[in-house]
């Protein structure tokens, strides 16, 4: 009864990722986005999404323009300044695309692997709560809304302060609207920083002999990986843009590191532990099982017999094999891809301020 009710409950699941009831506010945004776009040009398809997210880059720059020439402020957008709000406008919507491709693809493989590998109903309920804040347009605007805001004000306050006067409403408000583009994938990483807690929680079908080597595994261990190169390219953005802006002052230093490479480590920290806690109870249920058996054999049957000792003793080394086996997915390339996420936001670092370190460096050199 308990197996009939998983497999309604999975085929539910799966019939509503097929019908795309799972949207996030991203997909509502840049597929209404390319549905409009299809009615306006009369096409026979929607606008990609890379088309609505450029179309959308090019409302937010003509937003902002028109206000600063309905405020009548003088040249807002002109020379550097223009320059920030272009790269600010493509950052944010490039990290949206990436994003979105990432949603697509692990709502994808949820739907054919991770949703087939549960083997209780209480897994299917984690992970269905999880994807009911992923896919949760209202709690993902307001989020955005509030990192909108308090970002924006926060950039429009050092833009200023590094120009020497306001910059003007007009890229104020450009500021807020990027922010809030930015706040987007934002939410998405903050909701997967608590998926590896309901992945450990949850039971999969396993390689009994040698859990660490099962499929759905070395699965995940591909989409966390793929999501911390992610965050770490976004990350490395970022930063440039950071730097190219000159808001180098020692608090936003700080902000940057913490919010470049915090989330990094605590993705890869979080996942390894989640997939540590998953391959170990299945390997203590499977040693379990085993010592279970040898109990059994020496209350039921002659341990002088030598068909019975050598039963036993097979399984004792069976037990020890799968004792043996990895209790991780961790090892060298492992820690090695890690370390190279982690040095992706240093690299948009240095390459945003490569005239201030060349001047540094000459300036050591001609010191010696």
């Amino acid at each position: 009864m308990a197996e009939t009710s998983l497999l309604e409950k999975r085929e539910a699941f799966e019939a509503g990722l097929l019908r795309g009831d799972y949207r996030t506010l991203t997909d509502v945004i840049l597929d209404g986005t390319g549905r409009g776009i299809q009615r306006l040009l009369r096409r026979a398809r929607p606008a990609p999404y890379w088309i609505s997210a450029t179309v959308i880059a090019l409302l937010m720059l003509a937003v902002a323009s028109l206000v600063s020439l309905l405020l009548g402020e003088e040249a807002p957008f002109s020379g550097r300044n223009l320059l920030m709000g272009i790269l600010g406008v493509a950052l944010g919507l490039v990290s949206l695309m990436i994003f979105k491709a990432y949603v697509a693809r692990f709502l994808a493989s949820l739907r054919s692997k991770i949703l087939d590998s549960l083997i209780s109903a209480d897994s299917l309920g984690e992970w269905q709560g999880w994807l009911n804040w992923l896919c949760n347009p209202r709690a993902q605007f307001l989020f955005s809304l509030v990192y909108g805001l308090a970002l924006g004000a926060y950039i429009t306050r050092m833009w200023s302060e590094t120009t020497g006067s306001f910059i003007g409403y007009g890229p104020a408000l450009l500021d807020c609207l990027v922010a809030f583009v930015w706040g987007l994938p934002m939410y998405f990483l903050l909701v997967f920083l608590f998926l590896p807690a309901r992945m450990g929680r949850s039971e999969y079908h396993l390689y009994r002999a040698d859990p660490s080597s099962s499929e759905i595994i070395a699965h995940f261990s591909g989409l966390l990986k793929g999501l911390v190169y992610l965050y770490a390219v976004v990350a490395a953005g970022s930063m440039v843009f950071i730097a190219y802006a000159g808001f180098l002052l020692p608090s936003m230093v700080v902000l940057s590191i913490l919010v470049a490479w915090l989330p990094i480590i605590v993705l890869f920290v979080s996942g390894q532990a989640a997939l540590a806690k998953v391959v170990r109870r299945a390997k203590w249920q499977t040693l379990n099982e085993i010592q279970a058996q040898v109990e059994q054999i020496q209350v039921r049957e002659d341990l002088a017999g030598k068909e019975t000792m050598e039963g036993i003793l097979r399984l004792m080394d069976y037990h020890e094999r799968v004792k043996a086996t990895k209790s991780s997915t961790l090892d060298l390339r492992a820690g090695l891809g890690f370390l190279n996420s982690l040095l992706l936001p240093l690299l948009g670092f240095v390459l945003g301020n490569i005239e201030s370190l060349k001047g540094i460096l000459a300036a050591l050199f001609a010191g010696r």
